[in-house]
């Protein structure tokens, strides 16, 4: 929810949201602000604000990894199959860092250890179940990854 008021003949607009950090703006017309308001609020809606960074260095990578094995997996089809991926992805190191610390180095480093155990379809598959794992807790579950 916005919240427009005046200030010093300037009009100061705020839009808080759970899980986003505050945004505010000061504008000289009312209108420009009222319009701004709008658009941040969409923003917020679309979870396109950026997440506040506290969040980020709470959650770890496991946390989101065991969300999805819980709320996700179970109603797919091949639920065991991919708990057992899963859960293999949770012993590796990279898991243990929060959001804010992980980089796509961890992945890489993941990908080419993978690589002298395993076939390439194999590290596709785990890649992928992670990549949806990120972009579901972006998209649905409002944690967005630097």
């Amino acid at each position: 929810m916005a919240s427009i008021r005046l200030r010093k003949e300037k009009w100061q607009v705020q839009v808080r949201r759970q899980g986003s950090p505050d945004v505010s703006k000061s504008f000289i017309k009312k209108s420009d602000a009222t319009a701004w308001a709008r658009q941040m609020e969409v923003a917020a809606d679309r979870h396109d604000l950026p997440i506040d960074p506290r969040v980020l260095k709470k959650t770890t990578v496991a946390d989101i990894i065991r969300r999805y094995r819980d709320t996700v997996t179970p109603s797919k089809r091949g639920q065991e199959n991919e708990k057992i991926i899963l859960n293999a992805l949770l012993r590796q190191n990279f898991t243990k860092l929060t959001l804010s610390e992980i980089t796509p180095k961890e992945f890489s480093q993941y990908r080419d250890q993978r690589y002298k155990q395993v076939k390439s379809t194999t590290i596709r598959r785990e890649l992928s179940l992670l990549q949806h794992t990120f972009r579901l807790a972006k998209d649905e579950w409002g944690l967005n990854s630097p």
